[in-house]
């Protein structure tokens, strides 16, 4: 009988440790995914490098009124990388513009992550927690008073949030549950005390986080894909001015007989031949080059270029007095060949 219960008793405990060893390896495989390894800027990939280049850092503020507002997008850089600076107008913490604004909460959501891993064929709700870093994250208010937010420091991995991607939380208050009465989000301490008349009127949020270090392209097949395609001067994003013109042009050597270039402006066709202009954009779109051939079957196709257009207030007010200066450079030479023909005569 002893032997039998020594038996028994060394199967317990070899399954726990069984169980101990298959949810350790389940928790490494499920954090094992880095997010720059499975998307990544690309040459030949061009569906990678899409979703590599649609990530971004998007700020928002929420008053203590729960009024919601957007700040400025901020796309990953190459290095897999965001720096994210957000203005909070004094008018938006207490838009009675006094000097009693409060805050609910300030926060950095990641975009388009779920996204990134499906079109790296992986479950987001197998991938999370993702790991990253946040070299900085603090608040500078109007005075110039700074407050680092040290938990953010701390963040080495980020759960999936429940409405989808990854959203970084700075709240003065715990947020609860009306429905359980549970805290579904813990306040920020640095930020308590936050959400009072007059405690927050405004200031720069600061963000830099890294996800690491994208991969590289491995070489090209040197089989099964005759033509390239590329855009000249171009890489993952482009930056201009607002209603700037631009002007693309193909990178391609060997243009097969019969063949043509069709060029696609936020996924639609918007001309064809060796280059395409787009002209006074107003908000930030997407160009894509495409080698079809005569039978009107794709060859080949580029990395889709984002085009970021700057559209602030300032962005506004320059492309406009550049115009009234075109109007009265215009006028002004007008009345002046006038002038000198009069004189003439």
């Amino acid at each position: 009988m002893r032997t039998e219960e020594r038996d028994m008793k060394a199967k317990r405990v070899l399954a726990v440790i069984l169980a101990a060893a298959a949810a350790l390896a389940s928790a490494m495989t499920a954090s094992a995914v880095n997010l720059t390894e499975v998307v990544y800027p690309s040459l030949i990939d061009p569906d990678k490098n899409d979703a590599y280049y649609a990530l971004c850092a998007s700020p928002y503020f929420v008053n203590g009124n729960g009024e919601v507002f957007q700040g400025e997008e901020t796309r990953i850089d190459d290095n897999g990388n965001f720096a994210v600076e957000y203005k909070i107008s004094p008018i938006l913490a207490d838009p009675r513009m006094g000097s009693n604004g409060s805050m609910e909460e300030i926060g950095v959501i990641i975009r388009n992550v779920d996204r990134a891993l499906e079109t790296a064929d992986i479950s987001p709700d197998e991938a999370y927690p993702l790991p990253l870093n946040v070299k900085d994250a603090k608040f500078v208010d109007m005075d110039g008073t700074e407050t680092v937010f040290n938990n953010m420091l701390n963040i080495t991995e980020m759960n999936r949030d429940a409405q989808g991607d990854i959203v970084f939380r700075i709240r003065a208050a715990d947020k609860i549950d009306a429905g359980t009465g549970k805290v579904t989000v813990y306040a920020t301490p640095e930020a308590a005390g936050w959400d009072e008349a007059g405690a927050f009127n405004g200031g720069t949020l600061f963000f830099y986080i890294e996800l690491g270090e994208p991969a590289k392209d491995a070489d090209p097949p040197s089989v099964g894909v005759p033509y390239t395609i590329g855009i000249k001067d171009h890489t993952g994003e482009t930056v201009i001015g607002y209603k700037e013109e631009h002007v693309f042009t193909a990178d391609i050597t060997d243009l097969p007989d019969g063949a043509g270039i069709q060029w696609f402006v936020n996924g639609q066709l918007a001309g064809t031949g060796v280059s395409c202009t787009v002209k006074g954009p107003t908000d930030d779109y997407s160009v894509q080059a495409k080698l079809i051939g005569k039978d009107g079957s794709e060859l080949a196709k580029s990395v889709l270029l984002n085009v970021k257009v700057k559209n602030d207030f300032f962005a506004k007010i320059r492309y406009f007095l550049m115009k009234i200066c075109s109007v009265l450079s215009g006028a002004i030479g007008y009345v002046v060949n006038k002038i000198r023909d009069v004189v003439n005569k």
